[in-house]
């Protein structure tokens, strides 16, 4: 399927039509002699600036494409990173901000968000520290659980 980008109205977004005018300037660069013109409205456009419009569009378009593609690559990644961690009901996303494009990580059964990766904590079972840690102790939290934290180490006289 190939696409062909069709030049419209800046003003209303009407389709302009084709066809080359001598006595008429361009909207633009108010270059005498268009190409391009709305029969709605008074607007026009040299067939130069028709083409610096549609270049940048196509440009812009691959770029969002290429952009999107690295995202998508860096969000299966980190994910991929999650699980292999063991991290399974974490959810790895991107900010919305065009300029950051910061991850962030959503645990599902808590429903809480973190910009860090979130990380491993053993709670104490016991007073003895000789037995061995079971990996059923370890429970996953992360920086903004910290009150949780502090409530763990007042239950369990930790300072």
């Amino acid at each position: 399927m190939n696409l062909s980008l069709v030049p419209i109205c800046n003003d209303n977004g009407h389709i302009l039509e084709y066809k080359y005018k001598p006595n008429i300037y361009c909207v633009i660069c108010n270059k005498k002699g268009i190409s391009n013109y709305c029969i709605h409205c008074d607007y026009s456009r040299c067939a130069k600036c028709n083409k610096n419009i549609i270049d940048k569009k196509r440009r812009d378009t691959f770029k969002d494409a290429v952009m999107n593609h690295k995202k998508k690559e860096r969000l299966r990644k980190e994910q991929n990173k999650l699980n292999n961690d063991g991290l399974n009901h974490w959810k790895v996303k991107i900010s919305d901000k065009e300029e950051k494009n910061e991850l962030y990580y959503i645990n599902r059964f808590t429903n809480t968000i973190s910009f860090d990766y979130p990380k491993l904590f053993i709670v104490p079972t016991s007073s003895s520290e000789e037995e061995p840690i079971i990996k059923e102790e370890l429970i996953i939290v992360h920086k903004n659980e910290s009150r949780i934290f502090k409530c763990i180490k007042k239950t369990f006289h930790l300072n």
